[in-house]
């Protein structure tokens, strides 16, 4: 594997070992943390990173739509309403 590829996905390597090794809410990280991936993604123009970036567009398009999701995010003191990608919730 090259090392941009490895570089690419880190970051989704990070995020699965953290969720996963979380005992406690991890709900109210998913609207931030996809909103990351999203950002990290698209800095990159490679067909990987590209990729990538449609996937969680796709995956993830109605995820700050879900108010189970939005709410357990909004009343999280770590995020509040700055873990959302558009900031007029």
């Amino acid at each position: 594997m090259s090392y941009k590829a490895m570089a690419i996905l880190e970051p989704f390597n990070e995020a699965t070992v953290g969720l996963s090794s979380e005992h406690h809410k991890t709900v109210v990280k998913f609207i931030p943390l996809v909103d990351i991936l999203k950002q990290m993604v698209s800095c990159d123009d490679s067909s990987l990173a590209v990729c990538l970036h449609q996937q969680l567009q796709e995956r993830f398009k109605t995820i700050d739509t879900r108010p189970h999701l939005t709410m357990a995010t909004a009343l999280d003191a770590r995020y509040k309403w700055d873990g959302f990608p558009n900031s007029e919730h």
